[in-house]
């Protein structure tokens, strides 16, 4: 009996040391730090290269960069290094990067290395890490020893590659995530807050908002759309909002149907929404800074700066598009290159889901990167339209409480619709002008008028008369002198 309880001791013994030699941590928290997602930069070759600034760091970029997703590669190549490297150090310690590449176009890469330097010619090379390539793929990479990367250290994407022939072919770069793993216990999310809470109107999504936590700031629960609620008419007239049953709010609607298209003031806008500025380079249109913003029915109170607003006539030949500095919109070819204003139009435009059609030559206006182009087909993004409407109430005017005229303001009646609320002022009456009373000698060679209606005063220099005999006085011996105030 004593043996078999030393023996349960001795293994309880065993039990607790093993567990004491157990250190319990939570599970290590990975942040993501940095997302390169390809923007368009100014080189459309594969063998150039140029910069691109995405999200605070520059990004040179040895391929075509006009591409979204960029493309590495060319035409006749034998193990040839292609280059997408950081020129601006990075502002966090990374553990872990996630190479997501495209497909791959009769291309063959031989390696495909991340360097990670600690200056920004890569003289100082930190590590050194192979991926294995595969086309749409996510290719991962991890400190060669195990312990992050440094703060302010740089990224270069090295990708070897063989081409046969003299085409161009290439692998599609489509981003790269940067995360660090945290070794220290994961927040456990206890405090949050709830923000970005917007409530639904009549015309404009909601949002629900997001939990936030307050310790670590993570976004806890995301937080999803409430959809408009749309209007609720009683007799013609939302109950909600006060808008008017098929009245339009002033503003611009995206068009939808291309068939009942109307003449009026439109905006023509890419299939990022952002808008003709006017501006024409190498017979291609050039954007506005930003896009318009719609919301989910398809409605901008506004337009971005710089929308070129254009006038749409409908023709036996179609819609012509005028402005009246610039002329009229039109294509001089059915290739790349042909957009250009003219001063007077014998064609005309047509337009569909597929975007704009000149009938002249049958040039087809298309989108490219947010820019607008004239092409033989339906190359790229089709194009859309965005019309500008003013309030269409045919108004019931109601008057409000007369202002009256005063001095120096025009009186007026003021008016407000009671369908839509836009105000007006009328029947103006001009205003009063001042009344000024007999003026009052200050003794110093000047004079003061009270105005009777709004008590305003007004001081002026006096015309001199002779009260007694003497000599002619000035300011400074006014009171002394035989002259006085004539005014």
């Amino acid at each position: 009996m004593k043996k078999r309880i030393l023996s349960l001791v001795l293994a309880l013994a065993m039990v607790v040391s093993l567990f004491a030699g157990l250190a319990i941590t939570a599970n290590a928290a990975e942040t993501l730090i940095y997302t390169l997602t390809p923007a368009g930069g100014s080189n459309n070759s594969y063998a150039g290269n140029c910069d691109v600034a995405i999200s605070g760091i520059t990004w040179n970029v040895t391929g075509n960069s006009q591409m979204q997703p960029w493309r590495i590669g060319g035409k006749s190549l034998t193990a040839v290094d292609r280059t997408v490297y950081s020129k601006t150090a990075m502002s966090s310690a990374i553990s872990k990067v996630d190479l997501v590449v495209g497909a791959a176009s009769s291309i063959t890469v031989n390696s495909l290395n991340l360097v990670v330097a600690s200056d920004s010619d890569f003289t100082t090379v930190i590590d050194t890490v192979s991926g294995t390539f595969a086309a749409n793929s996510t290719i991962t990479f991890t400190p060669t020893s195990g312990t992050a990367w440094a703060t302010g250290a740089y990224y270069k994407f090295v990708f070897n590659v063989t081409v046969s022939g003299s085409s161009n072919k290439y692998v599609e770069f489509t981003s790269a995530a940067f995360y660090y793993e945290d070794s220290s216990p994961a927040c456990t999310h206890e405090n949050t807050t709830l923000t970005g809470a917007v409530a639904a109107s009549c015309t404009t999504d909601g949002y629900t908002g997001d939990y936030i936590c307050d310790d670590c700031g993570a976004t806890v629960t995301a937080g999803s759309v409430i959809p408009a609620t749309g209007h609720t008419y009683v007799d013609g007239v939302c109950s909600v909002c006060g808008a008017v049953e098929g009245v339009q709010a002033p503003g611009w609607y995206l068009v939808d149907d291309y068939t009942s298209l109307e003449d009026g003031v439109y905006a023509i806008i890419s299939n990022n929404n952002y808008a003709f500025n006017g501006t024409i380079s190498s017979g291609h249109g050039q954007k506005t800074a930003d896009a318009f913003s719609f919301d989910a029915s398809g409605y901008a109170a506004s337009a971005p700066s710089g929308t070129l607003e254009l006038t749409f006539t409908s023709t036996a030949n179609g819609f012509t598009i005028y402005d009246a500095t610039l002329g009229y919109l039109y294509a001089t070819k059915a290739s790349s290159g042909g957009l250009a204003f003219h001063a007077e139009e014998t064609s005309g435009w047509s337009f569909s889901a597929d975007g704009g059609l000149y009938a002249a030559n049958n040039a087809h206006l298309r989108s490219y990167n947010d820019t607008f182009r004239t092409y033989a087909g339906n190359n790229n993004n089709p194009i859309g339209l965005a019309h500008k409407v003013v309030n269409t109430c045919t108004h019931n005017w109601v008057a409000g409480a007369t202002v009256l005229p005063t001095c120096t303001e025009d009186g007026y009646t003021p008016y407000t619709c009671s369908l839509c609320n836009e105000t007006k002022q009328d029947d103006i009456v001009p205003a009063l002008g001042h009344l000024f009373g007999t003026a009052t000698d200050n003794n110093n060679g000047t004079h003061t008028q009270t105005c009777s209606r709004c008590n305003e005063t007004i001081t002026t220099a006096c015309t001199l008369a002779v009260t007694e005999a003497g000599s002619k006085a000035t300011a400074s011996t006014w009171a002394s002198t035989p002259w006085g105030c004539s005014a």
